[in-house]
């Protein structure tokens, strides 16, 4: 049998003791020269020093208050001071989707209104063709805070409605007599800005082309009077009504992009601007 051998490894036992001397050194080290390492972090609150107690350390500054974190600013949208509108509205047989379009869009207009003006209004002319006894009807600009009375307005219009007793005999329709009764609404003199927009499918009477251009372009060359159409996505409409509004203040709009009419009401007061 082989004897055992009893001898201690004197080289095993003292490189473990020179290993565990050197450990403790290190840590002592690093125990002193913690309160030297700076904070790395980018958040303010977490960039004050520690206060440590340490008889060999030097003494590290209170660290100071900080101001409470300001509230994010909202912009403020600067509002129209008094705004008036008026819709003149073709309401002949080729219109119904469009009358009902404006009855359902009438309170969402109103709102975006209030959003827009400080004192905002509405008025309505509707309109048909000269071969009626009476072409155009009108209703008078109203401030918001009569809405139930715009209201019922908007909610009776109808086709042809009280146009009475005639037929549609004349090329175009009465779009000139429509914005001409427009202009004669009872307008606020004290308001900033007075638009007036029209919806309409065809074009004016051959013989109102050119009175309703220069109406047009009486309206909007005053600053506060803005002009602007909106017509369907027609190539032979889009160019005659492009030819009346190539100028400031006026504004086309068409219905190619299926935009809601409230939201065509804002795009024309904001086009109109530049």
């Amino acid at each position: 049998m082989k004897r055992r051998n009893n001898n201690v490894e004197v080289f095993s036992v003292a490189a473990i003791d020179l290993f565990a001397s050197a450990m403790g050194a290190f840590m002592l080290l690093m125990l002193i020269s913690i309160p030297y390492f700076g904070n790395l972090s980018t958040n303010p609150i977490k960039e004050c020093p520690v206060q440590q107690v340490c008889p060999v350390c030097p003494e590290v500054p209170a660290c100071p208050e900080l101001p409470d974190p300001s509230p994010p600013t909202q912009p403020q949208l600067t509002k129209i001071p008094t705004l008036d509108l008026v819709l003149v509205l073709d309401i002949t047989g080729s219109m119904g989707n469009e009358i009902e379009e404006l009855k359902s869009e009438i309170i969402a207009i109103s709102k975006l209104l209030v959003e827009l003006a400080e004192s905002p209004a509405i008025g309505l002319v509707v309109f048909g063709d000269d071969g009626f006894t009476r072409p155009t009807r009108s209703f008078p600009i109203q401030p918001l805070n009569q809405l139930p009375k715009i209201l019922a307005n908007f909610r009776r219009i109808e086709i042809n409605m009280g146009m009475g007793e005639g037929e549609n005999k004349f090329d175009g329709e009465s779009v000139y007599k429509g914005f001409i009764a427009a202009t004669k609404l009872n307008w606020r003199a004290d308001a900033k800005q007075k638009m007036i927009l029209l919806i309409a499918d065809d074009v004016p009477h051959t013989s109102q082309r050119q009175p309703f251009y220069d109406a047009v372009k009486d309206f909007s060359d005053a600053d506060d009077q803005l002009f602007a159409v909106l017509v369907p996505e027609e190539k032979d409409l889009q160019q005659y009504y492009g030819r009346i509004t190539n100028s400031k203040r006026r504004v086309l709009l068409t219905d190619s992009d299926h935009i809601p009419l409230s939201s065509q009401v804002i795009l024309a007061l904001l086009k109109g601007q530049n």
